[in-house]
């Protein structure tokens, strides 16, 4: 995500949140006022029920928002279930969820995966000012619960397409069980949101399609600044063609 697309996140998180009444006090605030103060310094709490390495696009996104978000001035703080980060500054690490039988799956993936901490969930999210989730599991979906009962604006990121669940268990053309995950996506988490992130327009039509209207944004995850144009020759005969060199 480069910086133009990722501030454009970064104010849809910010403000979409917030009710009128917040947004007009932002915007009437004197300069030096603590009101504008408050919500250009935020502290966000960011659940993440799949972190793990950055080879994946929901960690990737959202390892990108974290840094963005903190190179603004903002603390963010992540709950997780990376063993490895325990200890570091604003990350709130829950046990990992043993899966048993289905651990293989979750160790191709190379991610890890959360055992509900619910007293830690709350110590991240009872005093912060807006929550964001990034995925559907007991995680989020008690997270988007405890931030209700605190009356704390919720964000949400949409990255997932059914098929990339149902096809860990051979499903993944069968259109009942693709919609029933949507389904279920909205009743475990994103029916609580005050705003959807999506990342792209078809995967708001499809995951609105099963579910219905939401209040939602499309914002381009964008691409790292680590990619840049090179020299590049064509192969004989390929000249006007549009080529795919990575997927």
């Amino acid at each position: 995500m480069n910086g133009s697309l990722s501030s454009i996140f970064h104010a849809a998180l910010i403000s979409s949140g917030y009710n009128e009444q917040c947004r007009i006090m932002r915007r009437d605030a004197p300069a030096n006022s603590k009101n504008k103060e408050r919500y250009d310094n935020m502290t966000i709490t960011i659940v993440c029920d799949i972190l793990g390495e950055e080879n994946n696009g929901t960690t990737i996104a959202c390892m990108n928002l974290i840094r963005f978000l903190r190179a603004q001035g903002h603390t963010v703080r992540v709950v997780c279930a990376d063993q490895d980060k325990a200890g570091n500054e604003c990350f709130y690490v829950v046990p990992e969820l043993n899966l048993y039988l289905l651990n293989p799956i979750v160790e191709r993936n190379g991610v890890t995966l959360p055992r509900l901490d619910r007293s830690l969930l709350e110590d991240a999210i009872r005093d912060c000012d807006v929550v964001h989730t990034t995925f559907v599991l007991q995680l989020s979906h008690t997270a988007v619960k405890i931030a209700k009962a605190y009356n704390k604006p919720i964000t949400s990121s949409f990255h997932c397409q059914a098929e990339n669940v149902t096809a860990h268990f051979l499903c993944k053309d069968l259109d009942a069980i693709n919609r029933g995950v949507y389904r279920a996506c909205y009743q475990m988490v994103y029916q609580y949101s005050d705003i959807i992130h999506y990342p792209t327009q078809f995967i708001r039509d499809t995951f609105e399609a099963v579910v219905g209207p939401t209040n939602g944004r499309v914002i381009s995850n964008g691409v790292n600044s680590m990619f840049t144009p090179g020299p590049a020759k064509r192969p004989a005969g390929l000249e006007g063609k549009f080529l795919i060199v990575s997927t």
